[in-house]
């Protein structure tokens, strides 16, 4: 089976957190084994979520970035999109 590297990945957010975690363990000399071995993740699991094909609860991530000394950075914007519907629709019929 061939592995996966960052360029060809799906463009999912598995994907996309595949990618970056790929990337990282290159960087830190890190393989899929010794991920696991930190991690306490099974290395059949670690396999799986490097493909990007499966989700992963956040649980599982907090496990694998602190194996590779990583934190994970994110934003959440809520966007809410029934009242932009509502603004649409209310021009609509002015």
């Amino acid at each position: 089976m061939k592995h996966r590297t960052e360029n060809d990945m799906p463009d999912t957010p598995s994907g996309k957190f595949a990618a970056q975690l790929r990337a990282t363990m290159r960087r830190h000399g890190i393989s899929q084994v010794e991920l696991a071995k930190r991690s306490g993740i099974a290395t059949s699991n670690v396999c799986r979520i490097l493909s990007g094909n499966i989700n992963v609860k956040l649980e599982t991530i907090d496990k694998l970035l602190a194996a590779i000394s990583a934190d994970l950075a994110y934003e959440i914007t809520i966007v809410d999109l029934s009242s932009e519907a509502e603004t649409e629709t209310e021009k609509a019929h002015a």
